[in-house]
């Protein structure tokens, strides 16, 4: 008895921040029910002075090899159902609460931990592998440090950082890390999700533009996002006419903007873009022609200096796209 005790460091870390963990969310710890009739286990026998386990209909499925054996509950709470084992050597072993052999007597420690156990190899490095609490190997035993963290294990492989979490998933970041990261991830998305929308800084100048107060909606998208601008542009080039009253302080304050078209170019669709690509050029063409003309009345290359549309009429031309007036 005393032996066996010897040869298990109980280390009996039983957190208090877990239940807190639980809460949270974070807490994948496996915590085995206790044995009853609902929930057999496996249990311990003897025979001829060693012992063996049956499993819960009672059958032999470890023989009587073994010269100790104690279910792991009389030594660590919350281990139900498993089985220690022990070899001549003090080596210890595991069964499952079903009976099964987990692992032969090869480890020198068991610590118990909030975790699970960890379990200690002797050898050049005394390796150490981790168990959760029902039994299951959570680790490989190939790490010279392992210990218990808020959401699972971290250790030790020749030099480097290993962590795992409860139910044995490996990552470069500790997973208590990783856990609350997503956890402000998730806050953060519900804070933008409950917040209000605005509505957007810019769509004033839609508004503008499609109650034909050209050079207003300008003045309101001149920084602002591309995709407003086009559409300022646009409406204008397909809508406006000569008889609006902002027609003419449009044109005014889009030869002072004329960079407009590159930046409205980047938030246009193909085929926006091909429009504002031909509304670029009627205007150009418009500035040419305005700075070629000697004279209010003067006509010169297919143009007529008409003021009004039924001036242009009389005249016999035809008021083109950017209200020019054409033979």
């Amino acid at each position: 008895m005393k032996s066996s005790l010897l040869a298990i460091t109980i280390t009996a870390l039983l957190c208090a921040a877990a239940p807190a963990i639980a809460q949270a969310g974070g807490d994948a710890r496996y915590r085995p029910p206790p044995c009853s009739d609902e929930h057999p286990c496996a249990t311990v026998f003897e025979q001829n002075g060693l012992f063996g386990v049956r499993n819960a209909a009672g059958e032999v499925t470890v023989p009587p090899t073994y010269p100790r054996a104690r279910m792991a509950s009389e030594l660590f709470g919350g281990l139900h159902g498993l089985i220690f084992t022990y070899n001549r050597y003090n080596r210890i072993g595991l069964v499952g609460r079903d009976g099964r052999e987990l692992s032969p007597p090869r480890y020198t420690n068991a610590n118990r931990y909030a975790s699970g156990l960890v379990f200690s190899v002797d050898g050049d490095d005394h390796t150490r592998c981790a168990f959760d609490l029902g039994g299951r190997q959570i680790t490989p035993c190939q790490f010279t440090r392992l210990v218990p963290s808020s959401t699972g294990f971290s250790g030790d492989q020749r030099g480097t950082p290993v962590y795992f979490d409860y139910v044995g998933r490996s990552t470069a970041t500790p997973p208590e890390i990783v856990q609350s990261q997503a956890a402000l991830a998730a806050s953060r998305a519900r804070e933008a999700a409950a917040a209000p929308r605005p509505a957007p800084i810019y769509s004033r100048a839609r508004a503008l533009a499609d109650g034909r107060n050209w050079d207003d909606a300008l003045r309101a998208v001149l920084r602002g996002p591309a995709e407003d601008q086009a559409y300022v542009l646009l409406a204008f080039y397909r809508n406006g006419n000569v008889t609006d009253t902002r027609y003419g302080p449009m044109l005014s304050l889009l030869s002072a903007n004329r960079t407009i078209f590159e930046t409205a170019m980047r938030g246009a669709t193909p085929a926006q873009g091909r429009q504002l690509t031909a509304m670029r050029t009627a205007f150009n063409d418009y500035e040419i022609r305005r700075a070629q003309e000697p004279g209010p009345t003067q006509s010169s290359g297919g143009y007529i200096n008409a003021r009004t549309v039924g001036e242009c009429h009389s005249s016999g031309g035809t008021v083109s796209a950017m209200g020019y007036c054409r033979r």
